[in-house]
């Protein structure tokens, strides 16, 4: 019984870790969290540093991210249907990512930017994306039948990725650490949602494309 509704739970506490993030922005109540880990990532800036993640930082953007939800589908997962199922779950979350930008409306870092970005801070758009797309990967990988020892690496590998994505965002000077983390709370409450209802989408995407 725990383990059918643990998803469920999981989402709640995720959902509240969020909640508990916007009230201290609202409250402005993150600075000095804020600035020390800025000031921490930051204490170990070099252009070699930068360059490499600034590249990362790429790999969270929404054109990368729809440039694998086409070529992972067709050419690992080789499931076409996952296409629909990935591109979808990316439009959702860009959706969400821009009207909680606009209920905060916080605006961005006003230090150093190594990198050029519009629009409002909270909650940050890279964070959720990568989040959710790497996270939903990484679920699709332990769907298939590859070796346990596969799974493994690969989850590692792309949850390194995601926090590396992030860690990229607040070192650029785009976000703050708590919009970093709030987005991160949004994306995995969604994507416990999506885990539930998964099974469903494929088959009704599959009969879709196959009809």
């Amino acid at each position: 019984m725990i383990k059918k509704y643990y998803p469920y739970f999981v989402c709640g506490g995720f959902s509240i870790v969020f909640a508990v993030f916007a009230y201290f922005v609202v409250q402005s109540k993150t600075t000095s969290f804020d600035s020390l880990v800025y000031g921490v990532l930051t204490s170990y800036m070099h252009p070699v540093i930068t360059w490499i993640f600034i590249g990362i930082t790429n790999l969270g953007g929404f054109v990368a991210l729809i440039a694998l939800a086409i070529a992972l589908p067709l050419l690992v997962f080789k499931k076409k249907e996952l296409i629909v199922v990935l591109l979808s779950e990316l439009a959702v979350v860009s959706l969400i990512n821009l009207l909680v930008k606009e209920v905060f409306s916080r605006a961005r870092p006003q230090g150093l930017m190594l990198v050029q970005e519009m629009g409002y801070s909270f909650p940050s758009g890279h964070a959720m994306a990568s989040m959710a797309f790497y996270g939903l990967v990484i679920y699709l990988v332990w769907r298939m039948s590859y070796k346990r020892s596969t799974k493994i690496v690969v989850t590692l590998g792309l949850g390194m990725l995601v926090l590396l994505i992030c860690a990229s965002r607040v070192y650029l000077g785009v976000h703050y650490a708590s919009d970093v983390l709030a987005g991160l709370s949004i994306s995995l409450a969604l994507l416990m949602v999506l885990i539930v209802f998964y099974p469903k989408l494929e088959w009704r995407f599959s009969l879709f494309l196959h009809s």
